[in-house]
């Protein structure tokens, strides 16, 4: 039989699961439950603890989407999130409030399959990355500014519950068919101040505190939007590192120098990134970098060539920049909080 995921062997005889933990699923398999049956029709994409499946409910012919955590009975963090998740999703359905529950994917249900904790979902057929790289370059601006609104109030709906996300970035922002954008995938989510505090986030959406492993709180959720609104406008991610000292060199490039708080509070600690005069050490130094205010500027021209047109575009990147500017302060202290987001000019000027 074959299998969606790899290695497609049970990791031990009568075992439900490979050896990483992953529930083996094959093509047209019909997971049976209390509530409706289930077939499984492809694989939308896995991680580090979940897949998540397309399926199609036998009866009523409906599309679904499910994630099934993976289980190993030595593996309690998975479990724990996996209820985190379930709980926040939970917690999410009782709200009656429906201009921010529209920016949410919510939970339809959840049940245990095979010891597995499965999350019933809507099914969503496109997400931004996959949006960006079918498009192959960055969207107009007005586009971004839709995506900044909507999720903006997702981020606000989950920071007034004392959660942080954890895991913003193209990929978990989901288009409905009425092209509403909706923020998913809580499997990272923390309660700000939880000390169950691990090294979180997507690595080129990773906020500096996170990758100098200086705590956490919910303005990591702020650097994240920041990177995703920059790479809707881009076509590209902002910091594309594949090392931390990678990740750091790009961030100072483009964005500004570590401030002195915190490279000294690095170097209580660790010396591998910042020297005695405060310098990142640069024997990876990545070359085409470019600073933000370029990026943004230079960027889209205006589809007109007059002197109106011109000035125009110039008006609306630089409100975007402006934004963008503070999204990514490097001291988290300094960074916008969700409340001056959903204020800022961009938000609310015409972009179109």
């Amino acid at each position: 039989m074959s299998y969606f995921v790899s290695p497609p062997e049970p990791y031990r005889e009568g075992a439900a699961e490979n050896i990483n933990g992953s529930l083996l699923i094959s093509l047209h398999e019909v997971m049976q439950t209390e509530k409706a049956n289930y077939m499984v029709q492809d694989i939308i994409g896995s991680g580090g603890f979940s897949e998540v499946y397309k399926v199609i409910d036998v009866e009523t012919q409906q599309v679904y989407a499910i994630k099934i955590y993976k289980h190993l009975p030595d593996h309690s963090q998975i479990d724990r999130q996996a209820e985190r998740e379930i709980m926040v999703l939970t917690e999410f359905n009782t709200f009656n409030n429906g201009t921010e529950l529209n920016t949410i994917g919510t939970m339809i249900d959840w049940f245990e399959y095979k010891r597995h904790k499965v999350i019933l979902m809507n099914f969503y057929p496109f997400s931004l990355l996959q949006l960006i790289q079918m498009r192959g370059l960055g969207f107009p601006i007005s586009l971004v500014q839709q995506v900044a609104r909507e999720i903006s109030q997702a981020i606000k709906l989950l920071h007034r519950k004392n959660y942080i996300h954890g895991d913003i970035k193209p990929e978990n922002i989901v288009i409905d068919t009425n092209n509403q954008p909706k923020l998913i995938d809580f499997g990272s989510t923390l309660i700000s101040g939880d000390p169950d505090f691990f090294y979180i986030q997507s690595r080129f959406y990773r906020a500096p505190e996170i990758i100098l492993q200086l705590g956490c709180s919910q303005k990591i959720d702020i650097w994240s939007f920041g990177c995703l609104l920059a790479e809707l406008y881009l076509g590209w991610p902002l910091f594309p590192g594949t090392t931390t000292l990678q990740m750091l060199q790009m961030i100072e490039f483009t964005v500004g120098k570590f401030p002195k708080s915190i490279v000294d509070q690095v170097r209580q600690f660790d010396t591998t990134y910042f020297d005695d005069n405060g310098n990142i050490n640069r024997y990876q130094f990545p070359s085409n970098l470019y600073t933000l205010e370029y990026l943004v500027m230079n960027y889209f021209c205006a589809e007109n060539n007059d002197e109106h047109s011109i000035e125009i575009d110039r008006r609306r990147k630089s409100i975007f920049l402006d934004l963008l500017r503070n999204l990514l302060k490097i001291d988290p202290r300094q960074r916008y909080t969700i409340d001056q987001i959903i204020h800022h000019p961009f938000l609310h000027e015409n972009m179109v």
